[in-house]
This record gives structure tokens, C-alpha cells and sequence, in this order.
């Protein structure tokens, strides 16, 4: 079984995929360390971005706060690199899939407008008050207040997540509670 996990920065995919993991023996995909890897890795993406954002390449790398300043303020440039990066994170999900067996999740904040959704069995999206993740993406990534609006404000509304949910798990009544609706979840579905 595949289970895509998403819904926006902070809202606690990294708990539920945790337990997903550990109680579950779940596999978990994290599209966004793939990135990463991609980063450092994939000469033909770091290519592409560097054609198309040179201002974010410090000597020959790309420099992912540069990246964020530039692509997070305006959609549209959000959108041309998101186009560069997906199809790179995508053939390497696409990679890992065709090796692993048994429970799988997906955990992609850009799952639903991606190719990945269509290997997913289920979705789940999380959710969280605005003002709870914001606390959260600014103590977990170590940025300031404005830096973590703008990626707040550079995704989808909540709203969107929900729209195309399978299942929903709302992380707002502290980590206990939030932990145990996720345990009540995965013991049902799976």
C-alpha cells in the first residue's frame, strides 16, 4: 500500500510519518530530502536551475536562501523551478517505488500537483493552525519570522489540501492528541 502524505510546511507530516515508520514499519519517501540530495547531486538539475535562477549559484552551488529569496516572493518563478525540480524528485520516487514493497509513504508538501499522486492509494493531508506552523517552520529551519510568511504564504491554502484528501488529520490540540488521532488513522486504513 501507498500513502501519500502532505498539507503545508509545520503542519506535522514529520510526526505522522514517524509513526508511520516506527509502529507501522512504513517506508517513508521524503520528496523533500530527495531535493536535497538533488541539490548536491544531480549536475543536470543544478544545471537547469542555474539557467534559469543564476543569481542563486555561489561558487558552482546552489544556494538554497538565495533560491528561497528569489522564488518564494513571486509565484511564477515558484512555479518554473518547481517544473525544473519535480520530474529530478519524481524519477527518483519513481526509482524507490519500484524497489520497495509493503507500506509506503509519500510525504510531498507538492504531492497533489505532481506526478506522484497517481501512485498513491490513499492521501492523507494535515493541518494545522497558520500561526502554529508558522512557530514551528521558524524554530525547525532556524529562520526569521518574515522568511517563514513567505513560504506560508507561497503554498496552497489549506482549503486545497482538504479538497483532495482521501483523510484529514488536524494538528491542533498539542502533540499528544495530534499523535493519537494519527495512531486511530493508520490503524483504520491500513
Amino acid at each position: 500500500m501507498i500513502v501519500g502524505i502532505t498539507g503545508g510546511s509545520g503542519a506535522g507530516k514529520s510526526t505522522a510519518l514517524r509513526i508511520l515508520e516506527k509502529e507501522f514499519r512504513g517506508a517513508v519517501i521524503d520528496c523533500d530530502a530527495i531535493y536535497h540530495e538533488l541539490l548536491n547531486d544531480s549536475t543536470d538539475m543544478k544545471n537547469e536551475i542555474a539557467a534559469t535562477f543564476p543569481e542563486c549559484i555561489v561558487m558552482g552551488k546552489v544556494d538554497r536562501t538565495l533560491l528561497a529569496r528569489i522564488v518564494f516572493p513571486e509565484p511564477r518563478k515558484l512555479v518554473r523551478l518547481n517544473k525544473i525540480t519535480h520530474k529530478y524528485v519524481a524519477f527518483e520516487v519513481e526509482s524507490l517505488l519500484a524497489m520497495s514493497r509493503g507500506l509506503i509513504a509519500i510525504d510531498a508538501i507538492a504531492l497533489l500537483e505532481s506526478s506522484l499522486k497517481v501512485y498513491c492509494d490513499k492521501i492523507i493531508v494535515i493541518t494545522a493552525p497558520e500561526g502554529e506552523r508558522l512557530e514551528r517552520i521558524i524554530k525547525r529551519d532556524n529562520i526569521s519570522e518574515e522568511q517563514a510568511k513567505m513560504r506560508l504564504n507561497a503554498q496552497h491554502p489549506e482549503e486545497y489540501y482538504i479538497e483532495h484528501a482521501d483523510y484529514i488529520l488536524r494538528n491542533e490540540r498539542g502533540l499528544d492528541v495530534f499523535e493519537r488521532k494519527c495512531r486511530e488513522l493508520f490503524y483504520e486504513i491500513l
